[in-house]
């Protein structure tokens, strides 16, 4: 039988192979240059990454939390190692976007509230999101703690985060290379796409934030199970300003 941790691994792994996401050959970075990073955590393994945009509000993609239970998660923040170090905090709820379809990874965004506020400081701040209606291009910084290696064949078993965070920096580039890459994922009107062959996100990274000039665009979707070929779709962050002041209010 296997172990708790790796069923619960091989479980996730199944359901959201194709979603799942690692930041490989990206370059290790500090919490403190950082500070709006957030390890979401089951059993003791970083599963997804996230950001903080409250003191009690994690934004993340819906995909990397729609399978666990509040229960099952913990949050740890302001730490450049997300197994110790910095703040932990339970999960009181996950709040998947209503309109959320698995299958095809429409409106895939979600919101964990915490059971206690984080405390803010140097290590823990909250990142100003997007609200306007722009264009988004230029290079845009990723961080998480997915994996960092890959076997030759793409396929990722056994699971190993990234134990120290992980940077890379990503170039927008046209929705054609995105809509070619994943086909019926593919949203124009609610996504964009990025990356560049060699530093990319993989398992372990959606729901990472991508953020330019300081302000988050956008949170880490979808990408091929051959993490550095390929660019990473990414939710654009404007087009759920309602969803989430929504539970900014709460």
């Amino acid at each position: 039988m296997l172990r708790n941790r790796e069923t619960l691994f091989l479980t996730f792994f199944i359901i959201y192979t194709k979603c799942a996401m690692a930041i490989i050959d990206g370059d290790l970075a500090e919490i403190s240059d950082y500070p709006y990073a957030a390890s979401i955590i089951a059993d003791n393994l970083h599963m997804c990454g996230g950001s903080i945009i409250g003191a009690k509000h994690i934004l993340t993609a819906a995909s990397c939390v729609g399978a666990f239970k509040a229960a099952n998660l913990i949050v740890r923040a302001g730490s450049s190692l997300y197994d110790e170090g910095g703040q932990l905090a339970k999960v009181e709820s996950i709040n998947l976007h209503p309109n959320f379809v698995e299958e095809y990874l429409l409106n895939n965004i979600a919101i964990l509230v915490l059971s206690e506020a984080l405390e803010l400081g140097k290590n823990v701040t909250v990142i100003q999101w997007n609200t306007e209606d722009i264009p988004i291009t230029g290079n845009g910084t990723i961080v998480g703690w997915g994996i960092v290696v890959k076997e030759e064949n793409g396929w990722v078993k056994p699971y190993r985060p990234s134990v120290q965070l992980r940077v890379t920096h990503q170039p927008v580039v046209g929705a054609w290379t995105c809509e070619n890459t994943f086909l019926k994922d593919w949203h124009e009107d609610t996504m964009f796409c990025a990356g560049l062959y060699r530093t990319e996100n993989c398992v372990g990274d959606i729901g990472n934030p991508f953020v330019v000039n300081g302000i988050q665009v956008g949170i880490a979707s979808e990408v091929l199970l051959i993490c550095d070929e390929f660019p990473t779709a990414y939710i654009n962050v404007k087009n759920y300003a309602d969803f989430i002041i929504t539970f900014l209010k709460s």
